[in-house]
């Protein structure tokens, strides 16, 4: 069984959108939205239509530690923007993702920190079950982030325009 990850869409539609183009080019039995879908300057609106015409399941963010606290074979989680994969001391496979929509951000709460990706690349992920054993792959798919990032100068975000352009912060 392959199934897609994408997470921290953020209302970036045409991220979201290369996204699923290079989904169904790998042939996946069904796609997991991990959450964070709508958040931002972008496009919430058009993105929730997608996600909803999609029939993709599609959880709720920022609840990794209630999945966390249950002994499950894949434990997949989103939130934090950064792509990783690796096993718990117990074996199981931990994934995230990365973000579809945003590859940067700051925040000051709970306190302050910074992600980048360092590429504005799409992110998601694909896991697979062969042989009794789950797996994951990364992946990092370019779409054409300027329509976005002139939106989010539009209106008025200039940081997200930057991260869209650059999978960094401004310094």
């Amino acid at each position: 069984m392959r199934i897609a990850l994408i997470s921290d869409i953020h209302g970036n539609l045409p991220a979201l959108e290369a996204v699923a183009a290079d989904i169904r080019r790998r042939g996946v039995d069904c796609i997991v939205n991990l959450g964070d879908s709508l958040s931002g300057p972008l496009l919430p609106l058009e993105t929730a239509r997608y996600l909803m015409a999609s029939g993709w399941l599609s959880l709720a963010g920022n609840h990794e530690r209630q999945i966390l606290t249950h002994t499950a074979a894949v434990v997949a989680c989103g939130h934090t923007h950064i792509p990783r994969a690796l096993r718990s001391r117990a074996g199981q496979l931990l994934c995230n993702p990365g973000s579809v929509g945003l590859a940067a951000f700051d925040d000051l709460e709970p306190m302050e920190n910074v992600v980048e990706n360092g590429s504005p690349d799409a992110r998601y992920a694909i896991i697979e079950r062969a042989s009794g054993a789950w797996s994951a792959a990364l992946h990092s798919v370019p779409y054409d982030f300027e329509p976005m990032a002139r939106l989010a100068d539009l209106r008025g975000r200039p940081e997200w325009a930057y991260a869209l352009r650059t999978g960094y912060m401004a310094s």
